[in-house]
């Protein structure tokens, strides 16, 4: 498989923010490493991602972006993440609520946050999915926060 490079943001000891990235064969946040991820964010701007990744680690909660399936995959599938937090509109070929309801198929189920420009679209489907909450896309960093707080 190919090398994998998720963008990661965690406190060190002292408490002060400590960014860096996690690949195949560093160690961190794998077996035996330093790191379990609680929350995976995978928007399509990579400006907005960092500064949620940044925002959520300045709240306490460990997280790291994503930047396309596969990584967000491997991470599901390690169990690594508690939480995912996703763009309804994330290019390619799914939605972000078909991302969510194909890894529950798969028996990952994970709590949600899934952003889009008409959160009232998404309201019905969320609700039914059962642990997603829908904001909308233009949310603030410190709304979403709040929001993955209480699923957390």
């Amino acid at each position: 498989m190919g090398s994998m490079v998720i963008e990661q943001r965690r406190t060190n000891p002292t408490g002060s923010a400590v960014s860096g990235t996690a690949g195949d064969n560093d160690g961190i946040g794998h077996e035996g490493g330093t790191v379990a991820q609680q929350a995976a964010v995978f928007r399509r701007d990579p400006a907005r991602s960092a500064s949620l990744v940044a925002a959520l680690a300045r709240a306490g909660i460990d997280a790291c972006g994503v930047t396309g399936a596969d990584p967000l995959r491997e991470l599901v599938e390690a169990k690594r993440i508690k939480l995912l937090i996703v763009d309804n509109q994330i290019g390619g070929f799914f939605t972000g609520m078909e991302v969510i309801r194909k890894l529950r198929t798969g028996l990952n189920w994970l709590p949600a946050i899934v952003l889009d420009e008409d959160k009232q679209r998404l309201a019905s489907d969320a609700k039914a999915a059962g642990g997603v909450i829908a904001l909308d896309s233009t949310a603030t960093d410190d709304e979403i926060v709040k929001s993955a707080q209480r699923l957390l």
